[in-house]
Parts: C-alpha cells; structure tokens; sequence
C-alpha cells in the first residue's frame, strides 16, 4: 500500500473519530489535518516516534485550530497520531488478531499519555477494521527516538479483557476493575504474577496456558454469553485454521484439554453439567453454552510498558 493511501485512511478514520469523540471540534478538523500531513509522512517514511511537543507544534496557531484550546488540540494530534503508528506497526507484523492489535495501540498510546482509554478503544476498532486478519506474533518494542528529540516518557496503560470485551486504562486501573481482583472466577495479572480465582491466590502449576486464555477470553465474550458455540468455531478462532477433515475428534480433545486446564484454575466449576457451572458443554451437538453473565466472570490484565 503507498503512503498515499494509507494516510487518506488515517484521515477518514480520523476524521470518524473526532465525530464519535469530540463532535464540537469536528469543523476544524480539516485545518488540522492540513497541518498533520507533513509529520505523519515523515513518520510513514522515517520510523521515529514524535513528542507531544513536536506534534501539537504543527497545529499550534494554524487558521481556525488555533481558537481550540490546547486539550483539544493534543486530543486531535495524538489520536491521529498513535492511529497512523498502530497501522505502521501493525502492517511490520503482518496479519494481527484483535487482541494484538490492542497490544499495539496501547504501546503506541504510551507516547501520549494524556489520551484517554476510550479514545485508545475507538482507534483500536479502526486498526482492526483496516487490517482484519488473525496470526500470533508479539506486539515488538518501541522505535528508538531520532537524535534531537527528547526521550519519551517512561508510563503504563493497561489493556485489560473484563465485561467480555476490551478496554485501555493509562497509568492506572479503575476501582471497578480492582474489586474483580476479588470476585471474579477468572482475575489473571502474568506480568505481576497475580493470578486468582473468587480471590483465592493460584500455583503456579495451575496455571492456565496461552492458549486455554484464549478459549477463555472466546467464551466471555460479550457476544457469545447466553448462545452455543460450536467446538469447530471455538478451534477454530483461538488455533487460527481451519478443522482437517477426518479430525473432528482431534479438535474435541484439542478443546476440551483446555477446558479441562480452566476447571483447574476456578475456584469453582467453570464447566460441568451443573446448574452452576458458567459454560456447560452440550455433547449432542458437541457445542459450549457460557452463562449469559459469563463476561462477569474473567479479568485478563496486561500491562504494557515503555522501555526505560
């Protein structure tokens, strides 16, 4: 794709964003788009990554923009620029899954840490809209900056799973999501080695594996709570391929390995035929049905932080 097309998609999405996020300011966008081009293709050319101060420069004093207030203009600025840098990033890595792509924006959203979470969110939708695609690399460090600017900030956002959807934090978690730390079924923190269930602190050898998360995280979904699941579709969206044929019955014990490992973990029956149970697995049609408050039930925190 060449630079061309690729910023006149920073500016629809952008453009979509200030209309969702900050409506009142949407007639000045396009002055403010005309004073972003120069720094966003040098970062399409040069990978570097911008100050604060070097971006809002562009936009400081340029026709109507420069009647916004300097919150607004920041907003504007670093929203269209951590999109532009998540779509860099995430086209290096190739094909990214949603959650990647999470990972993503929130280490970009790291150079600007006054961004808000839901600005963080809605850029995450359009990356993911653009690109599409699933694979599992790790989301990669951040570019060093150029000689001449001055170093970045060293914070945190935490992208964290909770609701059955994702959501960003910068520099710190809600209250809301803390008391899951207590309750939840499901309250997993690797990077802090804190792993729970119902509060009940988890052995290491308890575990579960990345990819028993990832059926997890499919099965409190906001958008699968209350509905059955076909094995196939579940294996298929977390081992990314497709089912071989003849191997219906390699995919179940794929699967239901994996269940098995979450039952490990839970404090109490996180699948099993009773009423209690938040998934039930339903063998005649070799399906899950989560709970519809199944979302309620799991927290995945990750951190994710700045070189220092």
């Amino acid at each position: 794709m060449t630079v061309a097309n690729e910023l006149e998609f920073v500016r629809r999405a952008s453009k979509a964003i200030i209309w969702r996020l900050l409506p009142d300011d949407l007639p000045v966008f396009d002055v403010m788009w005309r004073a972003m081009v120069p720094i966003l293709e040098e970062l399409a050319e040069a990978d570097y990554t911008p100050t604060w101060e070097t971006v809002v420069g562009h936009i400081r004093g340029e026709g109507f923009a420069a009647r916004g207030s300097d919150d607004v203009h920041s907003l504007e600025a670093s929203s269209i620029t951590v999109l532009q840098r998540s779509l860099t990033e995430a086209r290096r890595q190739g094909p990214c899954s949603e959650d990647e792509i999470g990972q993503i924006v929130a280490k970009e959203g790291l150079h600007f840490p006054s961004l808000p979470g839901h600005f963080l969110k809605t850029v995450q939708a359009f990356v993911v809209d653009f690109f599409g695609g699933v694979s599992m690399h790790p989301a990669s460090e951040a570019t060093p900056c150029l000689p001449g600017i001055s170093p970045l900030k060293y914070d945190v956002c935490y992208y964290v799973f909770h609701g059955g959807g994702h959501h960003f934090y910068p520099r710190e978690l809600p209250p809301d999501v803390l008391r899951l730390q207590d309750g939840a079924l499901f309250w997993i923190n690797r990077a802090a080695g804190d792993l729970r269930s119902c509060g009940q602190l988890r052995p290491r050898g308890k575990w579960p594996r990345p990819q028993a998360e990832s059926v997890l995280r499919f099965l409190c979904d906001e958008h699968n709570a209350g509905r059955e699941i076909p094995l196939v579709d579940l294996y298929r969206h977390v081992w990314q391929k497709a089912v071989p044929a003849g191997a219906e019955k390699k995919v179940l014990n794929s699967v239901r390995v994996a269940v098995a490992a979450l039952n490990g973990f839970a404090a109490k029956s996180f699948e099993g035929p009773e009423p209690g149970a938040l998934v039930r697995y339903i063998s005649e049609c070799c399906s899950y049905r989560p709970r519809d408050d199944a979302p309620k039930e799991c927290c995945i925190v990750r951190p994710v932080s700045l070189p220092e």
